[in-house]
């Protein structure tokens, strides 16, 4: 691991972008009641004609639109060459990581992931593979001290809020295609206190792609569960309680593998899903109220049940450190 990056000026930041993005960024970072001790410049020259602006910032977020690879990868391109080495830059992306950008020894430990999670204050921070502590200790330092919740967490795909909620939708889904009301739906989300809002159901499609193709094509986040009649689905309605009881086992389940997948921690992984997507508990506080050899009792009748389809028995595995976890 490098030695730390010392930064340029702590007193900018420095947003280069676009669009509805870099203007939620821009926002965020100068919201009232944020310290007034340090400048937000919004640039809209993604070409960098103002570099020498950006040359003197103690962090540079690139914010192009995110549907693009190429752009941003682009974007990260010029970043690393008309940027001093002492300046960290941070890529504004939920939907690709930073090694789908460009190679690791192509960005160095200089740069970051972050995503800002709609509608809160938490910002997930995508750590490369050899990252730097120096760099992702000034980026959190900077963005906590403009009232921001930073957690740090590693460069897959979906991250924490965007894979959590999008699990929850799948299950939704599912329960819809079933023929479960919109009333039960909501009824179950209440009693399971998981919200959807983190995740538009215009993102959810784009969101499911990038997740099951960055974890290798696992048969819970296959993108054809979407279109409905291209899976199984369960053969009958599901009230209130069952369809609470399913949605609270799927979250604990991917909760335990994004630990086991060392994407973050159980205490990250709490805060983002309660500061970020406005849960009322994160999956391992579900799994504590429900003692873990019951969940892993209940996630075992579900994935060994026949009639569920392969995606389900996918969504309900138990994941490697839970199961031993609970029968230590």
């Amino acid at each position: 691991m490098a030695g730390p990056v010392s930064g340029g000026s702590p007193e900018r930041i420095v947003v280069i972008g676009t669009g509805e993005g870099a203007g939620a960024l821009a926002t965020a970072l100068t919201r009232d009641g944020a310290p007034t001790d340090l400048t937000i410049d919004l640039v809209t020259d993604p070409s960098l004609l103002e570099s020498a602006l950006a040359r003197e910032a103690g962090l540079v977020i690139e914010a192009a639109p995110d549907t693009d690879a190429d752009v941003k990868a682009a974007a990260l391109r010029t970043l690393l060459d008309e940027l001093p080495a002492r300046v960290p830059i941070a890529i504004a992306t939920r939907l690709h990581t930073l090694d789908g950008l460009l190679p690791a020894s192509r960005h160095g430990a200089r740069v970051v992931g972050l995503h800002l999670v709609a509608g809160s204050s938490v910002a997930e921070i995508a750590m490369p593979a050899q990252f730097d502590d120096g760099v992702v200790d000034g980026v959190l330092e900077l963005l906590e001290g403009r009232g921001l919740v930073a957690l740090p967490c590693g460069d897959a795909p979906g991250r924490i809020v965007d894979r959590m909620v999008a699990a929850a939708w799948l299950e939704v889904r599912a329960a819809s295609a079933a023929g479960t009301s919109a009333e039960v739906i909501q009824g179950a989300l209440g009693d399971a206190g998981i919200a959807l809002a983190a995740v538009a159901e215009a993102d959810l499609a784009s969101i499911v792609r990038a997740v099951h193709a960055g974890l290798g094509e696992p048969s819970r986040f296959d993108p054809a569960v979407l279109q409905g009649p291209a899976a199984r689905h369960p053969a009958r309605p599901q009230d209130a309680l069952a369809l609470a009881d399913r949605l609270t086992l799927a979250a604990i389940a991917e909760g335990y593998r994004l630990v086991e997948e060392a994407v973050a921690g159980a205490e990250e992984i709490e805060r983002a899903l309660t500061a970020g997507a406005r849960w009322t508990a994160g999956p391992f506080t579900l799994a504590g109220r429900r003692g873990l050899r019951g969940v892993v009792t209940a996630l075992a009748a579900i994935a060994r049940d026949p009639a569920e389809d392969a995606a389900t028995r996918d969504r309900f595995a138990i994941p490697q450190v839970l199961w031993t976890i609970a029968t230590v």
